[in-house]
């Protein structure tokens, strides 16, 4: 080799300063000839080929055994070939290593022109590429598996350089959007994006290109094969170089659509369960049974008075049990835990904040995971007290009214007999001399018969058919009226007190019963001050709104009078005011009372279109509430009563009554005192024997006396077929029942002619002439 000259003045290389240089490198040089044998090899070349420069001086450098394969030689020869025909040739190819294993190498080719006489030479470096060529196909196979990988998953996978440019995409991705390999340029996420989620996913993307951060979002993609959107998270997380800084973005879109529907759906169904729970008036639960948490909605508030945090637990739940009702609630919740057939329903006593019980309805469905373990017991709870207080009141009231159909059925047949007994009774005493002995006795008979009179009024009013003769009243007069007769009956240890109100409205009532019912108040009122006290009797105008009329049936809305009875005696706890109105119920002893006082009280407020409401605690006294309807018609006093005529004769003829009576003895005992008061009488067993006798005699008869309650035709229908029929005859009834009964509510009292049983002869009589002489008018 020959130094070739410098440009800068410098003394050029001996050629055995440059061999040393070629010596040196650690790449394998060879020199060859033109006729392809190896001249000159540096000492590099025995790492590569196994074999030191010397031996491998001489040979030819195409057929060396170190070229693995013929082919390989044959690709050798060619280079040469194209080194020296076209100025230098580059193959990769293998050779056999030093450990007879094969290596990958670069061979380039170059011609030597230093000189003529060097003309077709040629130097050969081989260089070991088997390190990169190695770290290339790993790399190729890394990608190759990464790709593999990433096809597989259910993602779709990208990947973007700092710049925003997407570099990498897998074949999930191409699949689902419809985009082609060649037709990644110009690529837009806009185009795929739901517009609503566009801007906000874009937000987010730029924050993390900002701050280098992780990007997590959810947004709605479209998918190509029928332009649906669906929900996907969007997550991408930066790859850094060693300096920190990113080389790249790594992304996954992953579907959550159905994931996304079912909570929207879930919430869509929470929202509507919150919504239900708040319209509802019951108290809605949920227990967790694992964790044993109890959730209720703000009713548990407004029905009980208590914070969801005071009953956050079952056990807290047991706590507000009634004792009496804890163990059956435990065994029965028990069971509807372990039986999938089981459901729970159950009425207790809860416990409210103020330490009342309520009674409560309770009612609980089982929720099971998928192997039937109880997960979670929802339920809703009622407060049904003033639901069974108003059934109970219900219950009273059936009782009540069976036992006044009774009351009112018996009393009416033994004033039947009670009209018999007096008035055969009174006949017979007419009859006997002054000093006769049995006189004594029928008087006896005759005071019996009065005082069970008063009893079978009492039963009447207590069935509420007591024959009432109302009028409109003033309570401040009839008050203040009784007021003097209570200060002569009550102990002078009791004070009374009466507090009118000014400006009374009036009221549709019965006075002689509105009495009654001060009297009978009055009485118990002294029996519960057995140590004196005082008797308060207070009128008042209320007005009863809708509001306060719900729930109940013995309330109308309106205005009303409230008279009020108070006492400061001994007062009643909450069993003893339950049972105040039913028949026969008496607190003073076997010789005390009947047990009717409060009942008949009861009858003839209910009667009067009126109620009672009761307050009284122990050692607190007792009021009583009268509510009368008002009225605006004006007061008017009563009419006098008739004056007594025993004797019918005197200036007038003899007038015909015909008696109308289905109880024989009663019939005949009203015929007889008739008859002695000078009434010419006829009679007839029921309405059909009466009708053919008023068809047959009609002009000679002046009046009808008839019971109104008879079997085939009652009193009233009699009335209304002579009517029919065209006889103009006035009718004079006998009842024990109120007129209500049979011509019904709103009827004029001064119209009807109505004698009420049991009656005396000298009643029967003066009720009798009373109608002939209106039958006159």
């Amino acid at each position: 080799m020959t130094p070739s000259p410098t440009d800068s003045g410098n003394p050029p290389l001996s050629e055995d300063c440059l061999v040393e240089v070629v010596r040196r490198l650690p790449t394998s040089v060879f020199v060859l000839t033109p006729a392809g044998e190896i001249l000159l090899a540096n000492p590099a070349v025995e790492e590569t080929f196994g074999e030191g420069p010397n031996s491998l001086t001489g040979a030819s450098f195409s057929e060396l055994t170190q070229w693995s394969q013929p082919e390989v030689r044959s690709q050798v020869r060619t280079a040469l070939k194209r080194a020296r025909e076209e100025g230098s040739a580059r193959l990769e190819t293998r050779l056999l290593s030093t450990r007879s294993k094969p290596i990958h190498v670069d061979v380039t080719i170059e011609p030597i022109c230093a000189s003529e006489e060097h003309s077709g030479y040629l130097m050969v470096s081989v260089m070991d590429t088997s390190e990169r060529v190695r770290t290339t196909t790993a790399l190729r196979e890394g990608e190759a598996r990464f790709s593999a990988l990433v096809d597989l998953i259910p993602q779709l996978v990208w990947s973007t350089t700092p710049d925003g440019y997407h570099d990498y995409f897998n074949q999930r991705w191409y699949d689902y959007t419809g985009m082609s390999r060649e037709g990644e340029q110009g690529w837009n996420w806009k185009d795929f994006l739901h517009p609503d989620d566009y801007e906000r996913s874009l937000e987010v993307w730029q924050h993390s290109l900002e701050t280098g951060t992780e990007y997590e979002v959810e947004y709605r993609f479209r998918r190509a094969s029928d332009g649906a959107y669906r929900w996907f998270i969007g997550r991408a997380m930066p790859m850094r170089r060693p300096d920190g800084t990113i080389a790249r973005w790594f992304g996954t879109c992953t579907d959550v659509h159905e994931e996304r529907m079912a909570r929207d759906a879930a919430r869509r169904s929470e929202a509507r369960y919150r919504i239900v729970t708040r319209m509802t008036q019951d108290v809605v639960w949920d227990w967790d049974v694992n964790s044993d948490a109890l959730w209720w909605n703000e009713n548990l508030t407004e029905v009980f008075g208590l914070g969801p945090g005071e009953v956050a637990t079952l056990e807290a739940w047991r706590d507000r049990i009634h004792p009496d009702d804890r163990e059956r609630l435990t065994r029965s919740l028990r069971a509807a835990l372990e039986d999938p057939e089981t459901g729970w329903f159950e009425e207790y006593r809860f416990r409210r904040r103020d330490g009342s019980y309520a009674e409560v309805l309770d009612r609980g469905l089982v929720i099971r995971d998928s192997e039937g373990r109880p997960t979670n017991m929802l339920g809703s709870m009622s407060d049904v007290t003033e639901r069974n207080r108003l059934e109970e009141e219900l219950r009273r009231a059936q009782k009540l009214e069976a036992v006044g159909k009774l009351a009112g059925g018996v009393a009416h047949d033994f004033n039947n007999l009670l009209t018999v007994i007096s008035n055969a009774g009174a006949l017979a005493m007419e009859s006997l001399p002054e000093r006769s002995s049995a006189r004594d006795d029928l008087a006896e008979v005759l005071n019996a018969a009065s005082r069970a009179s008063n009893l079978t009024r009492q039963l009447l009013a207590f069935s509420r058919r007591q024959v009432l003769q109302p009028s409109v009243l003033n309570l401040n007069q009839v008050a203040a009226s009784s007021r003097t007769l209570l200060e002569r009956l009550l102990r002078d240890d009791i004070r009374i007190e009466f507090r009118p109100e000014p400006d009374l409205m009036h009221v549709r009532a019965d006075q002689g019963q509105v009495e009654q019912v001060i009297m009978n108040l009055a009485l118990n009122a002294r029996d519960a001050m057995p140590n004196g006290g005082t008797l308060v009797l207070e009128t008042a105008n209320v007005r009863i709104p809708p509001t306060a009329a719900r729930g109940r049936p013995d309330v109308e809305p309106g205005r009303f009078v409230r008279l009020s009875v108070t006492d400061t005696g001994i007062g009643m706890d909450h069993t003893t005011r339950e049972r105040l109105f039913e028949p026969f119920f008496t607190t003073k002893g076997p010789e005390g009372g009947t047990g009717l006082g409060l009942p008949t009280v009861q009858g003839i407020v209910g009667q009067s279109g009126g109620f009672i409401e009761v307050e009284s605690a122990p050692d607190q006294g007792a009021s009583f509430h009268i509510f009368f309807p008002a009225t605006n018609e004006a007061a008017c006093r009563p009419a006098p009563a008739a004056e007594a005529r025993p004797d019918a004769q005197g200036d007038r003829t003899r007038r015909t009554v015909l008696v109308v009576e289905d109880q024989e003895a009663l019939r005949r005992v009203a015929a007889r005192v008739l008859s002695r008061a000078g009434f010419d009488t006829l009679v007839a067993s029921d309405g059909r024997a009466a009708l053919e006798i008023l068809q047959a005699e009609g002009e000679a008869i002046d009046l009808v006396l008839s019971d109104l309650v008879m079997p085939e035709m009652g009193g009233r229908e009699l009335a209304e077929r002579a009517m029919e029929e065209g006889i103009p005859i006035p009718f004079l009834f006998m009842s024990g029942y109120a007129e209500e009964e049979f011509f019904g509510p709103g009827h004029d009292p001064s119209v009807l002619r109505l004698i009420e049983k049991p009656f005396s002869p000298n009643d029967l009589v003066n009720a009798v002439s009373a109608s002939l002489d209106l039958g006159d008018s």
